[in-house]
């Protein structure tokens, strides 16, 4: 809906529509990524089918962040930065001489979301298997590619709009910022101009919208939620 209504206030998106035979070896690989088995010869192949849809699509916008359907596989992106072999969060804690905790939580998410970023089919379909979140849920599915901007971590909010109205905005990040504090007004104006633009154009009355400001201080949608399709 954001794509066909608001395609200037998201990031570039090409969604790739996934047929019965993708969606069969996606569920299949994840199980056998779970169960620690190997790949058929069948599965390989049809795995490759995919990589190369999503090739296509990630060609078209660069360095991409893909999510099936609404779930993305930032479970896998948390858990990496963790690993022995990831040196680039123990480099960023060293370069932020991080001395507390905020600033810690802070290059922590800031490597979650770099570890979302793919260049290729094959990054994505790694992420897409071995994530918890990303499980084929329904009988059509749809992997959006989209274009990786780099957003400031603690400047995503979700607000709420009942009856066209805005009822609600927070801050995203499980986690307080005490950086955002002095420019609060600032940023409660930009995200009521982005929010007027898009009450506007929504055939919906009511729904949650996730907005992010980049690090020019640009605001974009990166998720819609109608209430009816909203799950917690």
């Amino acid at each position: 809906m954001v794509i066909q209504f608001l395609p200037d206030l998201t990031y570039d998106t090409v969604v790739v529509a996934l047929v019965p035979e993708d969606m069969a070896a996606l569920a299949t690989a994840k199980d056998c990524f779970l169960r620690r088995r190997h790949f058929s010869p069948a599965l390989k192949a049809s795995l490759q089918r995919l990589e190369n849809k999503l090739d296509v699509a990630i060609k078209q916008v660069g360095v991409a962040f893909v999510k099936l359907e609404q779930h993305s596989p930032i479970d896998v992106a948390a858990e990496a930065t963790f690993a022995p072999s990831n040196q680039a969060f123990r480099q960023k804690l060293a370069s932020m001489r991080c001395r507390d905790a905020e600033n810690i939580l802070w290059a922590w998410r800031e490597s979650i979301m770099e570890g979302l970023a793919v260049r290729s089919g094959l990054e994505a379909l790694r992420l897409l298997i071995s994530s918890m979140r990303t499980l084929v849920r329904s009988a059509s599915c749809r992997v959006f590619v989209r274009k990786f901007v780099d957003h400031q971590v603690h400047m995503r909010f979700r607000c709420f709009v009942s009856e066209q109205q805005v009822t609600g905005i927070t801050q995203m990040s499980p986690y307080y910022h005490s950086g955002i504090e002095p420019s609060r007004a600032i940023i409660c104006d930009k995200l009521l101009v982005s929010l007027a633009t898009v009450v506007r154009r929504l055939p919906i009355p009511s729904f949650v919208v996730d907005l992010n400001f980049t690090k020019v201080g640009e605001v974009a949608i990166s998720d819609l939620h109608p209430f009816d399709h909203m799950v917690h």
